[in-house]
């Protein structure tokens, strides 16, 4: 009976220093705009079956996206964490942010007769605790950086105008 006092107790005090989802999604979104500054992102807790947070964004401007479609912009990522306790609106123990939509559109390869072609950017699930799943997305958001600069060239004309 000791042992569980002293393991709800440690267990307590570490939830205490975790993360909320709230403040989760508060520091993901300005990690976002340190790395694209004009960028538009959308990070936040939301209710959808259950609490999740949110993520959405790309790299052009919010006001020069297509259409006002966010699925528009060339880099559009969507995804979740839903990790998280419903009794107490906290983060379980080891959370997971997956994307479902995460590459850059580019000009389509010569002799296609598709829209648009496509780089992938790498993105893996990223698990652990929200201070680790945290540091993951911000080297990720640092690595879709470094390959939307390395392939400017193959970027349709329109979206690299819209970049501007």
């Amino acid at each position: 009976m000791e042992n569980q006092k002293v393991s709800l107790a440690m267990l307590n005090q570490r939830r205490n220093k975790m993360l909320t989802p709230t403040e989760f999604a508060q520091k993901a979104s300005e990690e976002f705009s340190k790395v694209f500054p004009n960028a538009w992102s959308n990070i936040n807790v939301i209710n959808i079956f259950g609490t999740v947070v949110s993520f959405s964004f790309g790299i052009l401007p919010k006001d020069k996206v297509p259409g006002k479609i966010a699925q528009n912009d060339p880099a559009y990522h969507s995804g979740l964490i839903q990790e998280i306790d419903k009794n107490t609106g906290l983060f379980k123990d080891k959370i997971s942010l997956e994307f479902s939509i995460a590459s850059l559109l580019i000009k389509p390869p010569a002799g296609s007769f598709l829209a648009y072609g496509r780089v992938k950017t790498g993105f893996r699930k990223i698990s652990g605790t929200p201070e680790k799943v945290l540091d993951g997305f911000v080297k990720y958001l640092k690595k879709l950086k470094q390959i939307v600069d390395d392939n400017k060239d193959n970027m349709t004309e329109h979206h690299k105008n819209l970049m501007k």
